[in-house]
């Protein structure tokens, strides 16, 4: 789930889903090339819209972006787990077939790129402060050079935790997983918050004025403490018990969860 121009765009295994206005209520199928499609992730890079999906990745071709092409060449017919801009190169991940790049944004013109992890399952792609993080099945890797990549593995991070998602928050670096929440301030040196249920596989986290929103595969957690470490669950009608919540945006006043097969909700921030 993505905020695009103050618009909901939803990936499902169905499909690809636009909130028709930014009320985010209503909301217009994609057709066309997209139809049906298991959708990985959404991006927003420059004027375009990337969407990837179960047999490649898509593009949008107006100025709505809401209408998509297929791009072909080196990426058709992969599986696309996720698409990311860092500095002027795209990078994909892909399931089993390892990192592609690309150094022309508008080329679309994608390469294979040999690293000394191999072809893996990429799940995650993360850059700052010229590092690249990759969540890659069970490891976390890390490469302190953007120009010359070269990964190795985080160090306290353990292993077998299937990065979800990395996010900054507060000049700290959120790393969820399938047991959940490590921290770092020096993106460097990781430790597991240790307030947060370790069985909890954390699927997002998200930073709305000063509350950490965290979906994870049985609750939705929040933390509203300035360091960012303590965090409670959410127990009330807004949204049911035993939820898995996949990710969490906001656009304008209103704060949306994506969930597994208990639909969607929005709720004003306030």
């Amino acid at each position: 789930m993505r905020n695009i121009d103050n618009k909901v765009y939803v990936g499902t295994e169905s499909g690809l889903f636009i909130s028709n206005t930014t009320s985010g209520k209503i909301f217009s199928k994609i057709g066309g090339p997209l139809l049906n499609k298991i959708i990985a992730d959404i991006a927003q890079i420059g004027s375009k819209v990337y969407i990837t999906a179960e047999d490649g990745f898509y593009i949008s071709n107006n100025s709505s972006k809401s209408t998509f092409i297929k791009i072909t060449g080196a990426l058709d017919c992969e599986h696309i787990e996720t698409i990311k801009k860092i500095n002027n190169k795209i990078y994909v991940g892909t399931i089993f077939k390892g990192l592609y790049f690309s150094n022309n944004l508008t080329s679309n013109n994608f390469e294979h790129y040999q690293t000394s992890i191999g072809d893996d399952y990429i799940h995650v792609i993360f850059g700052i402060n010229n590092k690249i993080f990759l969540g890659i099945q069970n490891v976390l890797f890390v490469s302190n050079s953007i120009t010359n990549l070269n990964f190795n593995r985080v160090s306290g991070v353990s292993g077998r935790t299937f990065t979800k998602t990395i996010k900054i928050i507060n000049n700290k670096m959120y790393v969820g997983t399938r047991f959940g929440i490590f921290i770092s301030s020096n993106y460097k040196d990781f430790s597991q918050i240790p307030d947060f249920p370790i069985r909890s596989s954390v699927e997002d986290i998200f930073k709305i004025n000063n509350i950490i929103y965290v979906g994870t595969d049985d609750a939705f957690y929040i933390s509203t403490d300035k360091d960012g470490m303590k965090f409670m669950k959410v127990t009330n009608k807004w949204v049911p018990d035993n939820t898995w919540v996949l990710s969490i945006q906001k656009i304008e006043n209103k704060v949306y969860l994506g969930t597994l097969d208990k639909g969607f909700y929005y709720n004003f921030i306030s």
